[in-house]
């Protein structure tokens, strides 16, 4: 019984929390669509990946998507970057027996100079 409620505790954490936070440079970082950074300098890429479910617990497919551009922001600040557009659609691989991840890949753009 103890193991039981000890799993159900860990599945409500780990479904309700949102793991990754927003730094203070990655809250400068817009996210646009391609057509909107064509006077921008393409600054490269960034794959952002977060894990998806734990041991049969599954993580709400919105909060996985919102990590994944969260970890993107805070990356493309750190390279210079001040906007990121969606590169590719999330995918998910099994890393191990009970883990499942998703990824995403951003480009990174400075549009400061606009």
């Amino acid at each position: 019984m103890k193991k039981f409620i000890l799993f159900c505790a860990t599945a409500l954490v780990f479904t309700g929390c949102t793991w990754v936070k927003l730094d203070k440079k990655g809250e400068a970082v817009a996210v646009v669509q391609e057509k909107y950074v064509s006077s921008c300098r393409g600054l490269g890429k960034v794959t952002a990946k977060v894990v998806v479910d734990l041991g049969g617990v599954k993580r709400s497919p919105r909060k996985v998507a919102r990590e994944l551009e969260t970890l993107a922001r805070n990356d493309a600040s750190g390279m210079g970057g001040d906007t990121i557009v969606i590169a590719s659609p999330i995918t998910t691989t099994k890393t191990t027996k009970f883990k499942r991840s998703a990824r995403r890949a951003f480009k990174v753009y400075n549009c400061d100079a606009r």
